[in-house]
């Protein structure tokens, strides 16, 4: 497991050149077990900024943009599909609110 900042993420994807990035509700973490939403998104573009800390993935229909980023944590050895990538968000003083959301790289 590798953890990147921003920067490191946006150099990472440019090396490894996924074709896609898969956004699937059944793949995040939650502690909501009536979960009554199913969502599957797929986004072909990730564009990153520094000021502040955001990862945004588009596609030609739609986009997702994840504020106030912390790190990215990679896995590459337990997805057969891709590269499972988690963005963790929230506020740097404390992990009491962090969000994740996970994503596998194709």
């Amino acid at each position: 497991m590798q953890i990147l900042s921003v920067p490191e993420f946006d150099k990472f994807c440019k090396n490894i050149k996924p074709s896609r990035y898969i956004y699937n509700t059944e793949n995040q973490r939650t502690d909501n077990s009536f979960n009554t939403k199913k969502e599957v998104s797929e986004y072909k573009i990730v564009l990153t900024s520094l000021c502040p800390n955001i990862i945004f993935f588009r596609n030609e229909f739609s986009y997702m943009c994840l504020e106030r980023v912390k790190y990215v944590l990679i896995d590459t050895e337990t997805c057969t599909i891709g590269t499972v990538l988690t963005v963790v968000c929230g506020d740097k003083k404390t992990s009491d609110n962090d969000m994740f959301y996970t994503f596998i790289a194709d």
